[in-house]
């Protein structure tokens, strides 16, 4: 249930913590409860094993620990793909489609749980607990598809496409405005060949005050090696703005000091574009 509320965007918690420390979180939560998913099963099985001799199932009535079971595996292959994506070199798109199914796993080990856990069953504030965190994740559901149709309301098209050198190139979207703080991302969601990719985060390189959106990518992979090739008109979908990392939310009268190598210089841009506009109104107004 957490890992859902963590991943939902849900406005509140994202402008408290930022997307990116809440990813971490979402990470670490997942893995420790893949850690004692495996303990459980196993547990269990011994324990059932111990009692009875062996393994025999009563079906139908015993249909919700073949579900239990079922969910389990499916979670645990999930899991592994996800804690070792990088090293069993799995698209990130097809990463992305698995890591998909386990809002159909959710449910499965909720009443799996809900059905068989003894613990829940015998105190009712366990009970209540658990139909409340249900409750939530429903509505980090309805929230995270609201977003999608809401940025599918207001689509973006790709207006410029800037060569800046040999993989790294700049892309101005026309669209409603973002109201974005300097130096937060965006999810970037392309319309390719009349089918919706993948959405990809990228940070925001343009000003707040320029009224074109710009994103600043470099070539690092499939998607961001076949972008350069789309041509102005290309429809998109932008969700956002996300992040903590802007020189707002340090005070006034701070020093500033911005460090980056390569690409990792985006935020940096949007912050620096916007400041040297201030710094011309202000000279002007003098």
């Amino acid at each position: 249930s957490f890992q859902f509320i963590l991943s939902a965007r849900l406005p509140f918690i994202e402008r408290t913590f930022g997307q990116d420390k809440l990813m971490v979180a979402h990470r670490t939560a997942g893995i420790s409860s893949l850690i004692v998913l495996f303990a459980h099963g196993p547990l269990y099985l011994i324990d059932r094993i111990s009692l009875e001799g062996g393994l025999f199932l009563q079906l139908p009535q015993e249909l919700p620990i073949v579900s239990g079971s079922l969910g389990f595996t499916l979670l645990l292959f999930l899991g592994i793909g996800a804690a070792f994506r990088a090293a069993l070199r799995i698209p990130y798109d097809l990463w992305k489609t698995m890591h998909k199914l386990t809002y159909f796993l959710y449910p499965m080990l909720f009443i799996h749980a809900m059905l068989l856990g003894g613990t829940i069953r015998s105190s009712i504030v366990v009970y209540i607990q658990f139909l409340l965190m249900f409750a939530l994740v429903l509505v980090s559901w309805v929230w995270r598809l609201s977003l999608g149709i809401r940025a599918r309301r207001q689509p973006y098209m790709l207006s410029a496409v800037r060569n800046l050198n040999r993989n790294v190139h700049e892309f101005s979207f026309a669209g409603p405005e973002m109201n974005h703080r300097p130096g937060q991302f965006a999810f970037l969601t392309l319309v390719k060949d009349g089918k919706r990719q993948p959405a990809h985060p990228f940070t925001i390189s343009s000003s707040p005050l320029q009224k074109d959106l710009t994103f600043t990518i470099k070539e690092s992979g499939d998607f961001t090696a076949e972008i350069p090739s789309l041509p102005p008109g290309t429809e998109a979908y932008i969700e956002g703005p996300y992040g903590r990392f802007s020189y707002t939310n340090i005070p006034d009268k701070a020093s500033l000091l911005f460090i980056a190598g390569g690409v990792g210089i985006t935020p940096m841009l949007s912050m620096l574009r916007i400041l040297q506009t201030c710094l011309l109104y202000t000279s002007d107004a003098a």
